[in-house]
């Protein structure tokens, strides 16, 4: 009896055991559901809470159609779907997730992705369908204690049911392990100076003491950069300024470094900053601009640009496969033109308005011809039909026509998509077209008369020929009434200057660069705006009596717009006849003793031994006149 007895109490002990690390091991759950006697989505961000007591916050992006349902609520429509729908909640600790789970449905045509994360983990990911309802289920566990589900990519209106996690959080919590983690751990910057903030969370880890440390691709090597700053900043995130790229890509790495209670060293995951190189902007086509077509009757056969506004992007028809995520290109809109470039005509489509048919510049047609949204190819223009208009706000209209039903091609500008393609109902946003417009190509000329001087504003960013010299005024001498001329080989656009050819005519210039061009700081010449008049002071350039210099100007002419002159604003300055080309004129005046010892070669180069007449010379060195 007493060894039955015994039994009895060791089962009893057993069973309480038993009981007892079964509700240890319990792992709570979280549930949060939606619809009209639930947690409520009417507007662009509610908060609701779970059956935890945490509370979530949902929002939503694109769209302002909410519907009640009693077992969910429907986000979006057909006519107004939304980008996105985030929904966040904030776990008092850090908990470990072991499960997670969200269910949504749909429509006919419904699309979009599920992704579940704890912090910036992804435990679970799916996809919405236009058939049934979807349960996403994680497939991983993470710790943290920030949750969020997204849903991204959507097409029509999405049903939500029901978001549920369950955690370890029974018994004596896990301490958190002291770590340093960092969002995002890569940065990809364009060639442009670019600065930013890289967020750090720090657990168990006193933030004050952290640093930033620089390394090699290994994580383990010290290195040094010299276009990339960084350093932590009054909330201990990282600050990053990264220099202008000139040359070919490069790639920094750097760690956040600090230590736990026990002064262990803690090192976060290495950050990885890319910086792309140096692209030279397109080189413009000579003449093409494309123009914004504004009426459905200046829809005719030609090449266009396929264009989103808002995004300032087109559709690149020069890719090979069409219907991909990122199908654009960057274009720069000014007052409804779009300049060419050879990025551009590489980019273009060609409507054919009598076929109904669109052609990439790489030779494919599109279309559909179902009632998925989509976007296919064909290497025939028979294969689809487009219809082409132009809409009340100036938005272009391109359907695919097929067995009585059209779909409109629209740009998707959700992150995950910014792409061109065939919506259904007119969903995304409305596009724009631009058409090829082909300039006549002018070139900047000048033209100098019989007295074989001129003063010329410069139309563009110029040089000039063999046959033509170019001068700023550097000096004014109003003492000896005259002044001073500096050659200069090429100019800005709008630099007033003094041209000289031995040969009267019209001669066309040369187009370059800005950093090709002289600076001209110390030029005395001013460009007129149109309402200069004359007077004691201003002066233009003349030929009197066969002697070319600056005269004074009546004091009832306007000088045109767009002319030079020059201003001569020394206080005590008498006034003149003229002023003579001073340096030119020394040069000429002095010629015979200048060249007692000296040689004279004219402008081809020839040694001569008599100087003429309206001859231009080298004479020691120094370009001058002989009038």
């Amino acid at each position: 009896m007493k060894k039955i007895t015994q039994n009895l109490r060791w089962l009893v002990t057993l069973l309480t055991m038993i009981v007892s690390v079964g509700a240890w091991a319990e792992e709570p759950t979280g549930t949060i559901t939606f619809g009209t006697n639930a947690t409520k989505i009417n507007s662009a961000s509610v908060t609701g809470e779970d059956s935890q007591g945490n509370e979530w916050t949902i929002t939503t992006e694109g769209t302002t159609s909410y519907t009640a349902n009693a077992d969910y609520y429907q986000v979006g429509s057909s006519k107004s779907p939304a980008t996105s729908i985030t929904f966040t909640t904030t776990l008092p600790s850090s908990q470990t997730i072991t499960s997670m789970s969200a269910k949504f449905g749909g429509f006919n045509g419904t699309e979009g992705t599920v992704t579940m994360k704890v912090g910036d983990t992804t435990i679970g990911e799916g996809s919405l369908n236009g058939t049934s309802d979807v349960t996403v289920k994680s497939t991983s566990e993470a710790a943290g204690t920030v949750l969020t589900v997204t849903v991204t990519g959507i097409a029509r209106g999405v049903k939500c049911y029901y978001i549920s996690y369950t955690y370890n959080g029974g018994g004596t919590p896990t301490p958190t392990v002291p770590s340093i983690s960092v969002d995002p751990a890569t940065v990809n910057a364009t060639a442009e100076e670019t600065e930013g903030t890289i967020e750090v969370t720090y657990e168990n880890i006193d933030p004050e003491l952290a640093e930033i440390h620089f390394y090699e691709a290994d994580g383990e090597t010290a290195a040094t950069y010299d276009w990339i700053v960084a350093e932590l900043d009054g909330n201990n995130n990282i600050e990053y300024l990264i220099s202008a790229n000139e040359g070919e890509a490069r790639t920094a790495y750097l760690k956040v470094y600090g230590l736990d209670a026990e002064t262990n060293d803690v090192y976060s995951d290495l950050i990885t900053i890319n910086q792309a190189a140096y692209v030279a902007p397109p080189t413009p086509v000579t003449g093409a601009v494309y123009t914004k077509v504004t009426s459905t009757s200046d829809i005719t056969d030609g090449q266009y640009l396929i264009v989103y506004e808002e995004g300032s992007v087109a559709f690149n028809g020069g890719l090979t496969t069409l219907d991909v995520s990122g199908n654009t290109i960057e274009v720069v809109l000014n007052d409804g033109t779009i300049k060419g470039s050879e990025e551009t005509e590489a980019a273009e489509f060609t409507i054919n308005v009598t076929e109904g048919s669109l052609k990439s510049a790489s030779g494919k047609y599109i279309g559909v011809t179902g009632n998925s949204n989509g976007l296919k190819t064909s290497e025939s223009s028979e294969t689809y039909t487009n219809s082409f208009a132009i809409d009340d706000n100036g938005d272009a209209i391109i359907s695919a026509v097929f067995e009585g039903s059209t779909m409109t091609l629209r740009f998707n500008k959700a992150s995950d998509q910014n792409r061109f393609r065939y919506y259904k109902n007119g969903g995304q946003q409305p596009i724009q077209l631009y058409k090829k417009v082909v300039e006549e190509e002018t070139s900047p000329t000048v033209t100098i008369g019989a007295s074989k001087w001129a003063t010329y504003v410069a139309e563009d960013n110029v040089t000039f020929p063999s046959e033509v010299s170019a001068y700023t005024v550097e000096t004014i001498d109003t003492e000896n009434s005259k002044v001073a001329l500096g050659e200069v080989i090429a100019v800005k656009k709008g630099t007033p200057i003094l041209v000289y050819s031995e040969t009267p005519g019209t001669y066309t210039l040369e187009v370059v660069a800005e950093e090709d061009c002289n600076e001209t700081f110390n030029n005395k010449l001013t460009v007129s705006d149109g309402t200069v008049t004359g007077g004691a002071n201003i002066y233009a350039l003349a030929n009197k009596d066969n002697v070319v210099g600056f005269y004074p100007v009546a004091s009832n002419v306007i000088i045109p717009a767009g002319k030079a002159y020059l201003e001569i604003i020394e206080s005590k300055a008498p006034v003149k006849g003229f002023f003579a080309l001073g340096e030119l004129a020394d040069a000429i005046n002095n010629i015979a003793v200048e060249n007692t010892n000296g040689t004279i070669f004219n402008i081809a180069g020839q040694k001569v031994q008599n100087i003429t007449k309206g001859g231009l010379y080298i004479v020691n060195g120094k370009k001058v006149v002989v009038k």
